[in-house]
Formats: C-alpha cells, sequence, structure tokens
C-alpha cells in the first residue's frame, strides 16, 4: 500500500514539473520592450497634450486638441470616432484641394497633433498582441524612447522622454505624406487638453 501511495506522489509530481516546463516554454514572457510600453501607456493615460507643432512635406501647422478634438490652424476640425478620424472643415477651399493631394493627411495631421489619447489606444494595441517596438534613442540630446506605433505604411513613430517617458514628437511617413511634429504639454492643473 505504501509503495502504491510512493509512485503516486512521485507520479503526481513528474506531472506537475512536466506540466510547469511546458508552461514556461510555451508562454511568452514579457521582453523589456514590453515592460517600458506598459510604462509608456500608463504615463499616455495619466497626462494629456496640449496640441503640436507641425510640419509635413514642408508645410508647418499648429495643433490645439481637447479631449477627442483636434484643430488645425484653424482650418479644420479633426475629430476621433474610435478608431477612425472624422474630418469637418471650416474653410473648405484650400483644405479640399491638399485633401485631393494627399488623402491620408487628416490621418497624418491626427498622428502629428500630440493626442496622449490616440497614442494610448495605438500603443495598447501592441500590449495586446504581444508586441511593443521600443528602442532607446536620443533626442535633442537626451535619452529618449523611440515607440513604433505603425510600421507599414503610413510608418508612425512617437518620441518619449527617457526618463519622464511623456512624449516629446511624432514622426509620420506614407507614399504621400513625410511629416514631424513638436508636442505641447498640457499643465499638470490644466483641465484642456487629450
Amino acid at each position: 500500500m505504501t509503495t502504491a501511495l510512493v509512485k503516486g506522489v512521485v507520479g503526481a509530481g513528474v506531472v506537475f514539473a512536466g506540466a510547469l516546463a511546458v508552461l514556461q516554454l510555451g508562454l511568452q514572457r514579457p521582453s523589456a520592450s514590453d515592460h517600458v510600453g506598459a510604462r509608456i501607456v500608463a504615463t499616455l493615460n495619466r497626462t494629456r497634450g496640449r496640441g503640436a507643432e507641425i510640419t509635413i512635406n514642408g508645410s508647418r501647422l499648429h495643433a490645439t486638441c481637447r479631449r477627442t478634438r483636434v484643430w488645425i490652424d484653424n482650418r479644420s476640425e479633426l475629430v476621433t470616432v474610435g478608431a477612425h478620424v472624422v474630418e469637418r472643415r471650416v474653410h473648405g477651399d484650400t483644405r479640399e484641394l491638399a485633401s485631393l493631394a494627399a488623402p491620408d493627411l487628416a490621418s497624418a495631421e491626427l498622428e502629428l497633433a500630440g493626442s496622449h489619447h490616440v497614442y494610448a489606444r495605438e500603443l495598447g494595441g501592441h500590449l495586446q498582441r504581444g508586441s511593443v517596438p521600443v528602442e532607446a534613442a536620443r533626442y535633442r540630446g537626451r535619452p529618449a524612447y523611440r515607440v513604433v506605433l505603425h510600421e507599414r505604411s503610413p510608418r508612425v513613430e512617437l518620441i518619449v522622454d527617457g526618463r519622464t517617458l511623456r512624449p516629446l514628437a511624432a514622426r509620420y511617413r506614407s507614399s504621400h505624406l513625410v511629416g514631424s511634429s513638436t508636442l505641447v504639454a498640457a499643465s499638470r492643473r490644466s483641465a484642456v487638453g487629450c
């Protein structure tokens, strides 16, 4: 009877150890970039952007934002609805011509406008899929991280401060447009921002 009990306990231990080994090999452990990505999402969720100074194909624009709305030089308003961008024109003539020349202009402006909400949602999607493309970088001489929000066209990168993880800049590249922006953070006491 005792021998059967010992064999049962040893057998259960072997099965448990084997199952544990399979789980450890089968489950992917979070990488260092996954940990940094999660910390960046946490920072984005508790901070806000006020807007950005944008350059797209050589043209300079100014963006301001509040909640889910972004205004580009007071000539158009971009509204995020889920994963989509809805554009409302304020002064239609020049805006319509620019939109015809580059069909992804509204998307580029939104990506470069400095919305922490938009960046958190996109980076959160990477975390859910289990791959966060984060690289150590330098921005204006200081340590930073470059986070790739979209790898394929359009390619979108977010640059965050290496110490505080607050967004500093963004870059956009598609077959139609090349753009970059310097992001403006909202003050800590301000309710304004996105």
